[in-house]
């Protein structure tokens, strides 16, 4: 579920503090990590196609790493902050960018996705219903731009 409102001032700031997608994170993470270790454990080099299975395995698991530690460096550090201005995104990585009304285009997927995507500048970004304040940043984005439905797209 959701973590407590956070908001500052006129501002609706929208966050992904979802302990789900903390917890999928690291599940995904540790099992990366056990199964790197079962990969190099010497019973892989007793044979051609357990070699095969290692140098493929390997490479594939360290690929779902990333994925996990991406998924943990959103659920601390992404968020976009709407204010009568324009919007303030803030991605995985903590660079921030703010973009006024006129460069948003708002799409309402929330009955095919149960989300809310805004194309920021020409980049998509999706905000999940269990996102905090999703209903607070649905009627801001509202209040601000035209909300496109799923079927004009």
């Amino acid at each position: 579920m959701a973590e407590a409102s956070e908001s500052t001032g006129a501002a609706v700031v929208v966050t992904e503090r979802v302990r789900s997608n903390l917890m999928w994170a690291l599940g995904v993470a540790a099992s990366g990590a056990v199964t790197i270790w079962l990969l190099l454990f010497p019973l892989f080099s007793s044979s051609v196609w357990l070699v095969w299975i290692r140098w493929i395995g390997i490479p594939l698991v360290c690929a779902f790493e990333v994925m996990a530690l991406i998924q943990v460096l959103n659920y601390f550090n992404r968020r976009l902050e709407v204010r009568d201005e324009g919007v303030s995104y803030t991605n995985c990585l903590k660079r921030t960018r703010s973009y006024s009304w006129d460069e948003i285009v708002a799409y309402d997927i929330r009955e095919k996705s149960h989300a809310l995507e805004l194309v920021l500048g020409g980049h998509p970004r999706t905000f999940h219903e269990s996102s905090t304040n999703f209903d607070a940043f649905v009627d801001s984005v509202m209040d601000h731009t035209e909300l496109i439905a799923l079927s004009d797209r």
